[in-house]
């Protein structure tokens, strides 16, 4: 059946066939051409709606014939020029970009530094109720984490072609899943405790109540992000913050975890309620065809599993070395089966503050990377293959010392502010000092060295994720939280023998030396990531295939 002599159908067909070749400059056959427009969303029934024909692949042979038309008059494609100022104006979006979604962890540590207390933490909570926070917050990254990169994963892609249709029910499927999920670990980890008797009363609840609600913020946040809405959760958590500042000083201080409770329960509804809403306001847009179309829920599980995995991995593995360290009986008082260290979280608190600025270019600089991997291909013939792979190692070894020297400048600027802020303003006003022990200070320094490293890491797996290879970054992952969980755990447990039998009191606590367990797992990450993407710029050619 022959496309019908339609002008209106006509230019339908020649936009198709643009957005095929968009994808694949010259397609080796009309099979190709099927996948391309099934990765476009394309099916039968779409087809021959559209178009009149049978099914897909009829489509793609009369797509097939047009391009063979255009082959041998198709010139040799040429970079796109950009104007500077629209260059720098699309890097500095992107920066904002990575920026942004660091900003909530500053505002957290500034609001602990200068009101004593954030939306979910307080500086001078009892060591219980301390880890019961501790511990709700960690076991909310871990059950979300999967969640985040699933629901960020599917939902750009149908976000991208503008199918926000398909990506609300994405989007609620998972937010959905992820609520039972926190339930089901809520009730579990309640009926644990009421048979093993690990926790008081008290702890458990608090830890269930704050852990709930934390799950459905990050949850929230996700959608944010994926809907470029990233500001408006900054405002959220300012307004929380706001919320219980104004509690605490109409009930007190001694009101305070029933004031977060509060606020973090409000701050959860209007989450939910601004993404509900703005799905709604963003739905409009969705290409009607597609959103007529069947939303297959196992599709969406099973595509999604390998970024689940990686989410879940990588909460654990940044959490891991805590666990470690509160896990750790320091052979005089270990009342529970984990027990808060203000002392170790203080320093790590303040050494992710370095993180802010380096994923902000991380964004930047895989985004150009990206597009000139793209492009400049498009300048090599198949006799200058090695050429082409050599060009674009070089490429990316540049851009991997620009983030490194990034991330020490970085490390280098929250180390010295720190030690300021301590010294001028903090030391002044209390009886001790902030970071200058032994223990927050060896703690500070070696997580500061450890997410420098973690950064280059991230940097190498997202290039990895945008060329579709997550189970590459996953397994680097996983080794490295092995190596993280067993090396923490055995430091820690001979470290506190040792100082404790021989009664030293000059060194850091035995359980800080956990974070040498993250620092060799931030290694190990670095190394196999950095491996991975030399290999994979050794092909890079037929990636560049395989992600079209």
């Amino acid at each position: 059946m022959e496309i019908i002599n339609d002008k209106k159908v006509k230019n339908k067909f020649n936009n198709l066939l643009d957005q095929v070749q968009k994808k694949h400059l010259q397609p080796e056959d009309s099979f190709e051409v099927a996948a391309i427009l099934e990765s476009l969303g394309w099916n039968d029934d779409r087809a021959y709606n559209e178009f009149g024909v049978y099914n897909v692949f009829e489509l793609s042979n009369q797509l097939w014939e047009s391009i063979k038309t255009k082959i041998n008059i198709i010139p040799h494609s040429t970079k796109e020029n950009h104007s500077i100022l629209k260059l720098s104006f699309d890097s500095f979006r992107n920066f904002i970009r990575g920026f942004i979604f660091a900003l909530p962890m500053a505002i957290s540590v500034i609001s602990m530094l200068n009101l004593k207390f954030s939306l979910w933490s307080y500086e001078n909570l009892t060591t219980d109720l301390a880890t019961s926070i501790a511990l709700s917050t960690i076991l909310s990254f871990m059950t979300i984490g999967g969640f985040t990169q699933a629901i960020a994963r599917r939902g750009f892609f149908f976000i991208s072609q503008n199918y926000y249709t398909h990506a609300k029910k994405n989007t609620y499927l998972f937010l959905k899943i992820g609520y039972v999920l926190a339930l089901i670990i809520s009730i579990l980890f309640f009926l644990l405790n009421s048979f093993f008797q690990y926790f008081t009363f008290k702890m458990v609840t608090t830890t269930i109540v704050f852990y709930f609600f934390m799950c459905s913020i990050w949850l929230a946040v996700t959608v944010m992000y994926i809907l470029r809405k990233e500001l408006i959760f900054t405002g959220l958590l300012i307004f929380g913050i706001l919320m219980v500042y104004i509690q605490v000083r109409l009930f007190g201080y001694e009101q305070i975890i029933r004031s977060q409770i509060i606020s973090l329960f409000i701050v959860s509804i209007l989450s939910i309620t601004i993404v509900i809403l703005i799905f709604n306001k963003e739905e409009k847009k969705s290409d009607v065809t597609i959103s007529s179309q069947k939303f297959k829920s196992s599709v969406a599980i099973y595509s999604t599993i390998p970024y689940f995995i990686y989410g879940f991995s990588y909460f654990t593995f940044l959490f891991a070395d805590r666990i470690v360290a509160w896990s750790t009986n320091n052979l005089d008082y270990m009342p529970y089966l984990i027990w808060f260290r203000g002392r170790y979280e203080l320093g790590l608190d303040f050494a992710l503050l370095m993180l802010i600025i380096p994923m902000g270019f991380i964004e930047v600089i895989i985004t150009n990377f990206v597009n000139e991997l793209e492009v400049c291909q498009k300048d090599f013939n198949s006799t200058q293959i090695d050429l082409m792979y050599k060009k674009f190692k070089l490429s990316y070894i540049k851009r991997f010392i620009v983030v490194m020297i990034i991330s020490i400048i970085s490390a280098t600027i929250v180390f010295f502010a720190t030690d300021i802020f301590d010294k001028v303003f903090y030391t002044n006003n209390n009886s001790e000092s902030l970071i200058h022990n032994p223990t927050t200070m060896f703690v500070f320094i070696t997580a500061l060295i450890s997410y420098s490293i973690l950064v280059l890491g991230l940097m190498n797996s997202l290039l990895l994720f945008t060329i579709s290879q997550p189970h590459i970054v996953t397994k680097s992952l996983i080794y490295s939280l092995v190596i993280n969980i067993i090396l923490g755990f055995l430091l820690s447990r001979w470290m506190t023998a040792i100082i404790y039998n021989y009664n030293i009191t000059n060194l850091p606590a035995g359980y800080s030396f956990s974070i040498l367990g993250l620092l060799a797992g931030c290694i190990t990450f670095l190394v196999l990531t950095f491996r991975s993407i030399l290999k994979v710029l050794s092909k890079i050619d037929y990636y560049i295939y395989y992600m079209s």
